[in-house]
């Protein structure tokens, strides 16, 4: 079992920047034609006080970049989710956080254009995109040259900001629904943890949430199984939550009578497959669904689902399972990847309990969905 730990970066190596730093790096290009474009319409202004001033940046910061800082820490904003983990992963390192400003500009302009049909990446995005890019090669070179001969903390270091930074751009790849991009990017953060001793074990928690989370969110919108297991913390969290659901007695009774009938039915039709792995979730989904309905009743008047964006993370644990269970018919997502397992294994030669399967699995992900994304 993976155990995170302390993360051994020391934000003294590298000068740091008050949010009311900025130098002539960032004023030039879009980020000026940007600055007098007007805001889009949301309940309060991007620039209403939002930006931590006792924070010490990893880049020094102009008008559009505090308002992009801004954003994210408005309701609206749609990566709200473990945003304390990566947003803490941002503020270590300048490529982590060019990153981070990136998809902040993608949600800036779907709210000044929701219904446009051009792409997604906008000229603002691109160019933030683009120095995380430059400044990630740049990185990546330098700890490739660094060798043996360098302190291993100092390249341990250096490695936990590269998996920062490629982190960011898995998120980009998914902002900006370009899937091939975005296996690209996974793959490249594999490989990045694949060359840590320990891989997974002891990254400090804020990153080792971020990557899960990040590879997690476009899994789930393609449907593929996720390469990375799932973080302590989440299991821990999970486990939690299910002894808090159980602890209601007549929440589980409830519970139990409904999965008690399904079983019964499924096991009615299909008697060679008595325990079906996609039940066994069922069965975690029915008892915490209501947790849900707790939380929003002991939320603040007229908060809502907004309440809610930072407290299932139970959910995260329920998808990872569903996404990794086995599936013997090929989906969509899939074909492209394995065409001649695609041709061998029509739908009409599965078996039916295979298939029903198949769509309990998919359907508890369309339950799940909208309170995930929420």
């Amino acid at each position: 079992m993976e155990q995170p730990e302390d993360y051994p970066y020391n934000p003294t190596k590298r000068k740091r920047y008050r949010s009311d730093e900025a130098d002539e790096e960032f004023q030039a290009g879009p980020l000026t034609r940007y600055q007098q474009r007007p805001l889009p319409n949301v309940s309060r202004p991007l620039n209403a006080g939002a930006v931590d001033t006792s924070l010490a940046y990893p880049i020094p910061l102009n008008r559009t970049a505090k308002e992009l800082v801004a954003l994210i820490f408005t309701p609206e904003y749609g990566d709200r989710p473990h945003r304390s983990d990566w947003f803490t992963v941002g503020l270590e390192d300048q490529a982590a956080f060019h990153a981070v400003l990136a998809n902040a500009a993608l949600h800036l302009h779907e709210l000044r254009a929701p219904r446009s049909a051009s792409s997604k990446e906008s000229e603002l995005a691109v160019f933030y995109h683009h120095l995380a890019l430059t400044k990630t090669r740049t990185s990546l070179q330098d700890f490739l040259n660094s060798g043996k001969g360098h302190p291993t903390r100092e390249r341990e270091r250096k490695l936990l900001q590269l998996i920062g930074s490629v982190s960011g751009m898995v998120c980009w790849a998914d902002n900006s629904a370009s899937a091939e991009q975005w296996q690209i990017h996974r793959e490249g953060l594999l490989q990045l943890i694949r060359l840590r001793k320990r891989g997974l074990d002891g990254l400090p928690n804020h990153l080792r949430c971020t990557v899960s989370w990040v590879e997690l969110r476009g899994a789930l919108m393609r449907d593929v199984k996720p390469l990375f297991p799932l973080p302590t913390a989440w299991v821990q969290q999970y486990m939690s939550d299910r002894r808090r659901a159980m602890s209601d007695s007549q929440v589980f009774a409830d519970g139990m009578n409904r999965v008690g009938q399904v079983r019964i039915a499924w096991r009615n039709r299909f008697p060679d497959d008595q325990n079906p792995q996609w039940l066994e979730l069922f069965e975690d989904l029915v008892l915490l669904a209501p947790l849900v309905d707790a939380d929003l009743a002991s939320s603040s008047a007229g908060s809502g689902m907004e309440h809610l964006r930072d407290l299932p993370v139970w959910t995260n644990t329920l998808i990872h399972r569903a996404l990794s269970l086995e599936r013997p018919m090929a989906t969509d997502a899939e074909v492209d990847d394995a065409s001649e397992f695609g041709k061998a294994q029509g739908s009409s030669g599965q078996d039916e309990s295979v298939v029903m399967a198949e769509a309990c699995r998919l359907a508890m992900l369309l339950f799940l969905a909208p309170v995930w994304r929420a």
